[in-house]
């Protein structure tokens, strides 16, 4: 029964939003390798290659810092 307990309050002490980092960091890679992969294709138009790489980049960095803080600010209530 203790060692339940145990593992219990050592899976609490993990990152609560740790899918919505992995989501922010997945998006700002998808976001540069769409930026790297229209690239590629030298007959696209140009306006359109950097808009949709900048898209998943700038929604990947938003979901990383809002993540972040809310980790950072549950932590901080937590402790007081």
């Amino acid at each position: 029964m203790e060692e339940d307990d145990k593992s219990t309050d050592e899976e609490s002490k993990g990152l609560k939003f740790a899918p919505w980092i992995g989501t922010g960091f997945g998006l700002v890679v998808a976001g540069y390798l769409a930026r790297y992969l229209l690239g590629l294709f030298s007959g696209m138009e140009e306006s359109i290659t950097p808009r949709i790489g900048n898209i998943f980049i700038t929604i990947g960095i938003i979901v990383l810092v809002v993540t972040l803080a809310a980790e950072i600010f549950t932590e901080v209530k937590k402790s007081v």
